[in-house]
């Protein structure tokens, strides 16, 4: 599970929200899952993909 999470592609902070896929770099849906880090990195996924990531997600286990 911790591998799904090492593939995400961040975006760098205060940069332009690209249209695709964090993970799979395809299209995003109309209402894409959207994750924040600390930092200010921010990650957007199709429904598969948030699917994914979201089920790899625990507590404390989010890449800094």
């Amino acid at each position: 599970m911790k591998d799904v999470l090492r593939r995400i592609c961040w975006g760098k902070p205060d940069s332009v929200v690209r249209p695709l896929c964090a993970l799979c770099h395809g299209p995003l849906d109309e209402v894409p899952f959207i994750l924040w880090k600390e930092d200010g990195s921010m990650a957007s996924f199709c429904d598969p993909c948030a699917e994914e990531v979201f089920t790899a997600l625990k507590p404390g286990l989010l890449p800094r």
